[in-house]
């Protein structure tokens, strides 16, 4: 597993609930053009936006974002874009992070990553 870290030991959340509330929240916090307490997926609205004024093929940006097309020609009979072409497209999405400092990496072996504990609920004693 890539990010072992994301897992709880209770097994009760889910990866993308464990990275909203100990990463994103904290990135979000950071990013102006961000309101505070949206949710990550706000931010594949703002790529969308973006990659649409710079005019990028609407079926590269749907790709891009993993939603499918609908209609004989772009749905049935077209595959998925070209890696070479979604990387063009993401290389157009201005760098809104580039005035962050980044986080030190603090990487374990994989022979010493775990889960991380779960935390006692409301009431609940160790």
């Amino acid at each position: 597993m890539l990010f072992p870290e994301l897992r709880t030991a209770s097994g009760e959340r889910s990866y993308g609930d464990v990275y909203y509330k100990n990463l994103w929240m904290k990135i979000a916090r950071k990013l102006d053009f961000i309101e505070p307490g949206r949710p990550i997926h706000s931010f594949r609205h703002t790529v969308t936006t973006e990659l649409k004024h710079r005019e990028v093929f609407l079926e590269t940006r749907a790709d891009l974002v993993g939603h499918n097309m609908s209609g004989e020609t772009a749905g049935r009979y077209s595959k998925a874009a070209r890696l070479t072409r979604l990387k063009e497209a993401v290389d157009q999405i201005t760098n809104v992070t580039d005035r962050l400092r980044p986080l030190p990496r603090r990487l374990l072996p994989a022979s010493s990553r775990q889960p991380r504990p779960a935390r006692l609920k409301v009431g609940e004693r160790s």
